[in-house]
């Protein structure tokens, strides 16, 4: 039971932000409304049909080649696109409020036809808050047990992953809904996919109920002391 996954200690993720100066705000206007929706805006996107509410997506933003991507796969999504710009140079891009066009395309995505990580990493329509703490364990995925799986849609997002957020922070952190800590989760479409690219995949789990409340994909393998294998 549970041998692809490996108890490990701690939180390793950090960002290094450094210093900031000189920081201003400067306001996009997109006024194309997309009728498709790439498989990267799709992950990000669906967080907000799942909470039932707007958030605010702040995408890295290390170079010219990573703002035109921001630019042309999920900015015209968005109603209100700013840009963070630090010392003179653009550093986020922040994409706040679905346009309605684009709510209806993920919302038909979620329920079929989508990029297929979406319906299995969001299994719940709405993440689901514990009255109680969460006690966070966390566990790698251990990728030689994994059935792994090819799509066309994977290379999109680990490039886009690579040309972004992994050019300054070691992991991105996403969020399922519906996940619980069984064996059964082996078969995920996501880890199955995901597990061909990413350096690690950590599980973050709710000891006290039980739920998987994170996936963490990194950049690079981790070495980090092992609690125990989960068998």
């Amino acid at each position: 039971m549970f041998n692809w996954l490996t108890e490990i200690e701690g939180h390793p993720c950090s960002i290094d932000e450094g210093e900031i100066k000189d920081f201003r705000m400067r306001k996009i206007i997109v006024k194309k409304s997309p009728k498709t929706m790439s498989a990267v805006c799709q992950l990000f996107a669906a967080v907000d049909i799942i909470n039932e509410e707007s958030s605010m997506m702040v995408y890295p933003i290390p170079d010219e080649q990573a703002r035109l991507l921001v630019m042309e796969m999920t900015a015209p999504h968005y109603e209100e696109i700013k840009e963070t710009i630090i010392a003179g140079r653009v550093k986020e891009m922040n994409l706040f409020h679905l346009k309605p066009e684009s709510r209806i395309i993920i919302e038909k995505h979620l329920q079929k036809n989508g990029y297929p990580a979406i319906q299995d990493l969001y299994r719940r329509k709405r993440i689901k808050l514990s009255d109680t703490p969460q006690k966070i364990k966390y566990y790698l995925i251990n990728k030689e047990k994994i059935a792994q799986l090819s799509s066309r849609e994977k290379e999109e997002v680990f490039s886009f992953f690579h040309a972004t957020f992994f050019v300054q922070q070691e992991s991105i952190l996403l969020q399922p809904t519906g996940w619980q800590l069984e064996d059964e989760l082996i078969t995920s479409y996501t880890i199955r996919t995901f597990s061909r690219m990413a350096g690690d995949l950590v599980l973050w789990v709710n000891e006290n109920s039980n739920d998987v409340v994170g996936l963490e994909v990194y950049r690079n393998k981790i070495p980090l002391p092992i609690v125990s294998n989960l068998s």
